[in-house]
């Protein structure tokens, strides 16, 4: 059948007064159907991608996509090719909101799921869910509440389990995330609290350089998936996609191998080698796995990594204790502090290797997490509504942690001269116009600095900086 032959298929609702209507929904193959009603009660649509090979036939394997940001058509746009690859049913909630409750977005969810029961042949017993960044762990949460869900791909958030200290039933959990991640030891804490829970998972870490990496990986994960329904009997075991795959992830580990990238073709063949057994021979995997782990490379780069991982846990901890307490103290006092740690991060591993460097970036990318966090915490509650003593340090910060970060700049010259701190507000004027700023009208702009942009000191500085101060400087 041609890629865009129109699919009809008739569902039969009932209206609220009981009476039975047919209605015909439209569905094409291979492009987003958008804006799909899920119930004509209520105002929530989703979105749904068949296959260009669907067959209404037979039962297809569903992969519900949770977003809780509206990204979910960029997503839906990452994951189309993959799906129609794997042939999955790609399904996508529209009204999903980051502003909602936990318990409304797992409502909305599940009519989706519901609704999409009654639309489609779905195959029970492969019902999956993804989310990407924070909207992985709502998809955690829902696959726990959720008894039909069979299975969850986290990309790059791990695997969290809000509301439930254990999971008590069997799902499939598969973890994507970069090697840039700033939670990146936070993955292997979630794999070590999954696997003594004696729960199926697999982490796939993916050099985050290059988005084709991304991919691959999202690419692994579903054939993960499929590989473990053969293994189970759900469907049957595709021979020719078994040897194809498996030849192909061969030839992945030997490449490693040769590139003396001992750790991570060790990391590769713990990711697949559950998901092989009982589908062809793995002896090659556990040999090799084996040889692996007794050659030196393998043994220092570990080794390597085990302290960097320590140590990163040890300052991610020092920097988030230290953050709240100065924002509660107002210590502006310990700017000079983390002037030294954040000097010390770009400095340590200037010569440093590659596992150096990723450390120090994924360090500095978690303080200015703390840092954004921290004032849209402050922002958001009315409680600490007052709190701009809190929201100048953060400011201040901000122009540490990125120097080239205008914005910070500007928001502690707002705040300073709000309190008639002058002093303050042209050093940071100063600071400013040292880090490159060159917008003259965006500075005479600046929030709350009407007194201040007409003194002398502040149009002196422009003239020093831009060579065009708007009020003229007269001497006396």
């Amino acid at each position: 059948m041609k890629k865009n032959l129109t699919l009809l298929i008739f569902i039969c609702c009932f209206c609220l007064f009981e009476t039975s209507k047919a209605q015909t929904l439209t569905l094409k193959k291979g492009i987003i159907n958008d804006s799909l009603p899920v119930s004509d009660s209520i105002s929530e649509t989703y979105s749904l991608v068949l296959p260009t090979y669907f067959d209404s036939s037979k039962e297809w394997p569903v992969i519900l996509l949770t977003d809780l940001q509206k990204n979910e058509k960029k997503y839906t746009f990452i994951l189309r090719n993959i799906v129609e690859k794997y042939g999955y049913l790609l399904v996508v909630p529209n009204n999903l909101n980051d502003l909602l409750s936990l318990e409304e977005n797992i409502q909305i969810a599940e009519r989706t799921l519901t609704k999409i029961k009654t639309v489609i042949p779905v195959d029970l017993n492969r019902v999956y869910l993804s989310g990407f960044n924070e909207s992985a762990s709502f998809a955690s949460s829902l696959a726990i509440t959720n008894k039909t869900v069979n299975g969850v791909l986290c990309f790059d958030a791990p695997v969290e389990r809000k509301g439930s200290p254990e999971i008590k039933r069997q799902i499939h959990f598969i973890t994507v995330s970069s090697d840039h991640n700033q939670d990146y030891v936070k993955f292997f804490d979630a794999r070590r609290t999954l696997n003594n829970q004696g729960v199926n998972n697999q982490l796939l870490i993916y050099d985050g350089q290059n988005t084709e990496n991304a991919l691959a990986s999202i690419d692994l994960a579903f054939e993960i998936f499929t590989l473990t329904a053969m293994a189970k009997g759900l469907i049957p075991i595709d021979t020719e996609f078994v040897n194809t795959n498996y030849s192909k992830n061969i030839a992945k580990i030997e490449a490693l191998i040769n590139a003396n990238e001992m750790v991570k073709a060790n990391n590769h063949i713990l990711a697949i080698v559950r998901a092989y057994e009982g589908l062809t021979d793995i002896q090659y995997l556990n040999n090799k796995g084996q040889i692996i782990k007794v050659t030196n490379s393998f043994q220092v780069e570990q080794m390597r990594r085990v302290n960097i991982s320590y140590n990163e846990r040890l300052l991610r901890e020092d920097f988030f204790y230290s953050l709240y307490e100065d924002i509660d103290n107002h210590d502006y006092k310990n700017l000079g502090w983390w002037t030294y740690q954040i000097q010390l991060l770009n400095t340590i591993h200037v010569d440093d290797d590659e596992l150096g460097l990723l450390s120090k970036k994924r360090l500095l990318s978690y303080i200015d997490f703390l840092v954004e966090a921290s004032i849209e915490e402050i922002n958001e509650s009315k409680e600490n509504l007052e709190n701009k003593e809190g929201l100048l340090f953060l400011a201040m910060l901000k122009t540490i942690i990125n120097p080239k970060d205008f914005e910070g700049y500007k928001t502690v010259i707002t705040l300073a001269s709000n309190k008639g701190d002058y002093e303050t507000a042209l050093f940071y004027v100063e600071e400013l116009l040292k880090a490159g700023f060159k917008d003259k009208k965006a500075l005479y702009e600046i929030e709350n600095t009407a007194l201040l942009r007409i003194t002398p000191e502040f149009n002196a500085l422009v003239q020093e900086y831009l060579n065009d101060a708007r009020y003229t400087i007269v001497e006396q």
